[in-house]
């Protein structure tokens, strides 16, 4: 049960049952690093075959759907990251609605999704999921470092 502005409200799951247990695998382990911190902002994640991302309505203050893509359900690292990414997103869209679906915004999510997996490698002690943060953050790094690029080539536009 997530609350949500003094409602309860069920967070819900879809997907085939394979992939609903990896989903709820990822929130497990989103709880155990302290990633949580922006679920009450999504209603529903679906595992479809489409790039993971976050799905309307981009009301201001509403909860969103994240769509959650095969290649994000490979193992609990990665379904934890991809939902924790993109709940940041959702958690701006509920603050200023479809203003957040900006670059900028973008940016600052793998920002704030590489201080995650740093802050996780301090809470981590199995080598293989080491091994799978340390992955994350060389790919959060990989994303920041195109987005900035994107960011510069947008600014020398106008």
């Amino acid at each position: 049960m997530i609350t949500v502005k003094q409602h309860n409200r069920k967070l819900r799951v879809y997907g085939t049952p394979a992939e609903r247990k990896k989903i709820r695998d990822g929130l497990a382990l989103m709880r155990k690093y302290g990633w949580d911190r922006y679920l009450p902002n999504i209603c529903v994640i679906k595992a479809l075959n489409a790039v993971s991302h976050t799905s309307g309505p981009y009301v201001k203050g509403t909860c969103v759907e994240i769509n959650v893509e095969p290649a994000d359900l490979v193992d609990d690292v990665e379904t934890a990251l991809t939902i924790s990414h993109e709940s940041i997103h959702a958690a701006e869209i509920a603050k200023d609605g479809i203003d957040a679906l900006e670059l900028e915004d973008e940016l600052r999510a793998h920002k704030e999704t590489k201080q995650l997996v740093e802050e996780a490698m301090g809470k981590e002690d199995r080598p293989s999921h080491m091994g799978r943060l340390v992955e994350e953050l060389v790919q959060q790094d990989s994303y920041i470092a195109t987005y900035k690029k994107k960011k510069y080539a947008q600014e020398m536009e106008s």
